[in-house]
């Protein structure tokens, strides 16, 4: 998915977002993918999350990310945190009985990650980012 979005030349945050989203949600279609999906979000709220060593393929997916986030963004670490919404949001989703269809259900995942990864930072975050940088 990311090389075809590469080639397209796109720069659209929503298209970045399924990206990220459409592989685990795939995962919502099977019992072991299910619980993968209730570890993996147990995994991800630990310390040290952020500091776990990350697949070539998110690493190559952060990168391209980077490009198109709001300016000053990226420090703050928005590609995590849509990482993190998501697999608890997945996870919630694969301790519920399945159904036929989490179509909808993944589109809406899917806005809320491009929502977080598009959000502005703002005056007042870059003015205590700063602070914090002085220190």
């Amino acid at each position: 998915m990311l090389e075809q979005y590469e080639v397209a030349g796109v720069t659209d945050l929503r298209a970045l977002a399924a990206i990220l989203v459409q592989p685990l949600a795939a995962e919502l279609a099977d019992e072991r993918g299910r619980q993968f999906l209730r570890i993996y979000a147990q995994k991800l709220t630990l310390p040290m999350a952020k500091k776990a060593r990350l697949t070539p393929s998110f690493t190559r997916w952060r990168a391209v990310t980077d490009s198109v986030l709001p300016p000053d963004a990226a420090q703050l670490h928005p590609r995590f945190t849509a990482l993190s919404f998501t697999c608890v949001q997945l996870a919630r989703r694969a301790s519920e009985p399945p159904r036929a269809d989490d179509r909808l259900f993944v589109s809406r995942v899917i806005d809320v990650a491009a929502a977080i990864l598009g959000a502005p930072v703002s005056a007042e975050t870059n003015r205590l980012w700063a602070e914090r940088e002085k220190t």
